[in-house]
């Protein structure tokens, strides 16, 4: 699923949580990529929490780039406080 289907379906998270920033900007069956400034744990758990699937579970992916190339994690580039992640189930 791209971003748009997505945002029409349910919409992307994009707020703070005790101060944390948490945003979901691309998710499809089993991947989803996330902006946040939370620790990886605290992210997998509120993606699981978010939006469940029966794929299985959410985890912090193995990989070490994004589709594009962009190393995986990354400085997010519309603020160096937080990192963009990538997620499988």
């Amino acid at each position: 699923m791209e971003g748009d289907e997505v945002s029409r379906k349910r919409p992307i998270i994009e707020w703070g949580t005790n101060g944390k920033y948490f945003r979901v900007y691309a998710i499809g069956p089993v991947y989803a990529s996330v902006c946040t400034d939370m620790e990886p744990s605290d992210a997998v758990e509120r993606l699981n929490r978010e939006y469940p699937t029966e794929a299985g579970p959410w985890f912090l992916s193995k990989d070490k780039t994004f589709s594009g190339g962009e190393p995986m994690p990354c400085v997010c580039h519309d603020d160096e406080t937080r990192t963009h992640y990538l997620f499988n189930c």
